[in-house]
């Protein structure tokens, strides 16, 4: 390459850099005046106005915990329970542990109609559920990365080292250290397998009949109505089979329910 090609390379390299970075930092302004902005909305009582600034954010592809966090609080005082619920599902996911998600969830979970038991799951296996949620996805990655990561150094500090006494050490630690990671791995995996597999939904009309087959055919099982939560097991054309906390299962059209 000639000197003023290469010079010519940097310079388009340079340019394209700093075309990121500019529209990183504008894409960042940008959301955080629409956060501002819906949040003024919402502290006023204009909460359609709130709504359209959280849900361009959204629109922008960001997505964290308080965006739809302040978007459920703005559903909920606009009287839209269905979507209320929806977004603090979605808020919950990214932040399990959170108390003022729990609690405004709980408090919309009064507003619904329908009052569905959750069937009684035996005591390891509920504990075992907590334990496996203790953390979001992103976090326990990150702690599962992180002990992969010392592991590693602790084998290859067992390779260099020529101390007996310390190699024995750093060989109980790695066991301890494999075990540990064997676990977290695992946790990770069932996540990630649950993530892929277990779909749940929201109803978000007032009222829908839900049917034994999809299409015409079925006969009318029972009801639900809106702010309900469900687990979508399969699809038929515009048709969804649904199962409920209290192992109810039917089917009922797509178009009235949104995957959390």
């Amino acid at each position: 390459m000639a000197p003023f090609e290469k010079k010519q390379f940097y310079q388009l390299i340079f340019f394209f850099l700093l075309v990121i970075i500019t529209s990183g930092e504008i894409l960042a302004n940008e959301l955080d005046a629409y956060f501002v902005k819906g949040n003024e909305y919402y502290q006023n009582g204009k909460y359609k106005a709130a709504i359209d600034e959280y849900n361009k954010m959204l629109n922008l592809g960001y997505e964290s915990w308080e965006v739809y966090y302040n978007l459920g609080n703005a559903y909920f005082k606009d009287r839209s329970v269905g979507k209320a619920i929806l977004n603090y599902e979605r808020a919950k996911r990214l932040s399990p542990k959170n108390e003022d998600i729990e609690f405004n969830l709980s408090l919309a979970n009064l507003a619904i109609v329908d009052r569905i038991t959750q069937l009684p799951q035996f005591f390891l296996f509920a504990w075992i559920s907590n334990f496996v949620r203790l953390l979001d996805l992103q976090t326990l990655g990150f702690v599962t990365i992180t002990i992969y990561l010392i592991w590693i150094l602790l084998v290859l500090f067992r390779i260099f080292l020529k101390t007996g006494h310390f190699k024995r050490l750093v060989l109980i630690t790695m066991l301890f250290s494999s075990i540990v990671l064997f676990i977290f791995a695992g946790i990770f995996v069932v996540r990630i397998y649950e993530n892929e597999t277990k779909i749940e939904g929201i109803v978000l009309v007032d009222k829908v009949d839900v049917s034994s087959a999809p299409g015409m055919a079925g006969t009318e099982v029972f009801t639900l109505h809106e702010g309900v939560k469900l687990q979508i097991k399969d699809r038929s054309g515009e048709w969804a089979k649904i199962r409920l906390a209290d192992g109810k299962v039917g089917w009922l059209k797509q178009e009235v329910i949104e995957k959390i």
